[in-house]
């Protein structure tokens, strides 16, 4: 992660690996929404925003790891972070767990 049409403006899609599960990451609406999926199944939504309420998370499942839904979060809050400052992410791959 990232690549796609819009890895200049931040983190757009990729994928996300934990304990052996993948999820696919995919930037929508210009790299303000984002959504989690795995196997074709949406599991969770994420709008970047500005302060007070830097990300907005629709979690549309019970079984998905607290920690890849704040890492999700990081990355949404990244991809603004960085469209904002005209910067991009390159070269960058995420493992989590073992």
């Amino acid at each position: 992660m990232p690549d796609g049409f819009l890895h200049l403006r931040g983190i757009y899609r990729g994928v996300i690996t934990s304990g052996g599960s993948e999820f696919e990451w995919r930037g929508r609406q210009f790299g303000r929404r984002f959504t989690l999926s795995q196997a074709g199944v949406e599991l969770a939504c994420f709008e970047a925003r500005v302060e007070p309420v830097p990300v907005a998370v629709d979690v549309k499942t019970s079984s998905l790891e607290a920690l890849i839904v704040l890492f999700c979060c990081h990355l949404a809050k990244q991809a603004v972070d960085t469209a904002r400052v005209g910067a991009g992410m390159a070269g960058t791959s995420v493992v989590l767990g073992g």
